[in-house]
Parts: structure tokens; C-alpha cells; sequence
């Protein structure tokens, strides 16, 4: 039920289908470090913003490696 999200494009592909997998009920949870984009930074920080205020959670892989191993 939990989906993680990385990869480039992150204003564009990788926010889209964020948003898609919320509007079907999982929980969604973007990596930070583990994304990138073309784009000026400012869209990447607003990508950043609009999943934490509206469509999931954010965090870095480190924050993973150390919940996984606890």
C-alpha cells in the first residue's frame, strides 16, 4: 500500500504518476535525494513542496536505510 518514488523528471513524470497512485489510495512517498530534473531548481522545490502539503510524504534514502534496519 506504501509506493516510493524516484527517478528524473521529478516536476513532471515522477510528480504525475505520484499523484495518480494517491488518487488510488496508496501512500506515497517521494526520496528526495533519488530524484532530478532538467528544470530550474525552484520546480523542483515546488514539486517537493506540493507532495509534502498535498499527495504524500518526503524523505532521503538515508531515512529509509536507517528505519530498515531498526
Amino acid at each position: 500500500t506504501t509506493l516510493f518514488f524516484a527517478g528524473v523528471n521529478a516536476d513532471q513524470c515522477v510528480l504525475s504518476t505520484l499523484c495518480d497512485a494517491n488518487f488510488l489510495g496508496y501512500d506515497c512517498i517521494l526520496v528526495k535525494d533519488c530524484t532530478a530534473t532538467t528544470s530550474p531548481e525552484y520546480c523542483w522545490l515546488a514539486t517537493l513542496y506540493n507532495v509534502k502539503q498535498c499527495f504524500g510524504f518526503v524523505t532521503d534514502s538515508s531515512a529509509i536505510v536507517t528505519a530498515i534496519n531498526n
